[in-house]
């Protein structure tokens, strides 16, 4: 039997190619063992069948972005914001060093590849093991497997453990509400929707109770006070007898049922469906799929 080596080494010796470039080649998916793909350098081998794909490139793997439908009742970016509050908290004495990361805004799905042994998210291990679990339980990334990518996906990309690592959320949506939420790895397109949030429209569908007249339908569309605050003008009409559709932009949360509470309308569901251009279509409740090259937000 063959001395076991790392695969990042196995790989180097057969490709007579340096250590960096062999985990690029790891890290693209473009090495199998035994005719699996496997995305982890560190992974030993001994008689297995180490191949590279013939198509292997070192080029830099693209940024992806991945648009879900998310189920109403979960979180999203509650992880997020609850690890950017954790990593910037003043240190204390005896604190160690947090691991080197260069993005302080991103977290980790967890790893997608069913063949693939997934490894733990570092980024979750200093927070209260009640508090990780309700995290993992209520957050919408659970929904990023393999399983749940939409069916015919069109941008002929091949899901990658990469690619589900260093996410960052996007506009928000409130947990009680169903529909679009996007991730990213861009930073032009997180520039797009979290800097220049205000500027990017997004349309929802709400279903409400209670009785509507035209001249609150009037106000909902030029803007109003509300309790000293004044609710932003919104495109708004009536999509059935019980649905309402509502086109704004710079949405806050919870700024939806507010406005529909200043007209006397109590908020029983909302679903978004489309942000600037991309709107969510036929994506069914809980998949999701990738972004293609030609969508612009």
């Amino acid at each position: 039997m063959s001395e076991s080596v790392r695969l990042a080494k196995r790989v180097s010796d057969l490709m007579a190619c340096s250590r960096r470039d062999a985990e690029t080649y790891i890290a693209g998916g473009f090495v199998l063992v035994d005719g699996r793909v496997f995305e982890q350098p560190n992974f030993m081998v001994a008689d297995h069948k180490v191949e590279l794909d013939p198509k292997a490139t070192l080029k830099p793997l693209p940024p992806i972005t991945i648009l879900l439908h998310k189920p109403a009742g979960y979180d999203f970016g509650l992880t997020y914001d609850l690890l950017q509050k954790t990593k910037h908290r003043p240190k204390k004495k005896g604190d160690k060093p947090a691991a080197a990361d260069d993005s302080d805004e991103a977290l980790d799905a967890q790893a997608l590849n069913p063949e693939v042994e997934s490894t733990p998210d570092p980024e979750l291990d200093g927070i209260d093991p009640e508090i990780k679990a309700d995290l993992i339980k209520y957050d919408a990334l659970q929904f990023l497997t393999l399983q749940n990518q939409e069916k015919g996906d069109r941008t002929g990309i091949r899901p990658l453990q990469s690619h589900f690592n260093k996410l960052t959320p996007t506009i928000r949506l409130e947990s009680a509400a169903s529909g679009l939420v996007i991730y990213t790895q861009d930073r032009a397109v997180a520039r797009k929707l979290i800097d220049d949030a205000s500027r990017v429209e997004q349309e929802y569908i709400v279903q409400a109770e209670g009785t509507l007249s035209d001249e609150n339908l009037k106000r909902l569309n030029q803007g109003f006070y509300h309790k000293g605050v004044l609710m932003p003008a919104a495109k708004v009409s009536w999509q059935n007898e019980h649905n309402l559709r509502f086109a704004l932009k710079g949405v806050q949360l919870d700024q939806i049922e507010q406005m529909c509470q200043g007209v006397g309308l109590t908020v029983t569901g909302m679903k978004r469906i489309r942000i600037g251009r991309i709107s969510m279509s036929k994506l069914a409740v809980g998949e999701w799929r990738y972004l293609l090259g030609y969508e612009r937000f």
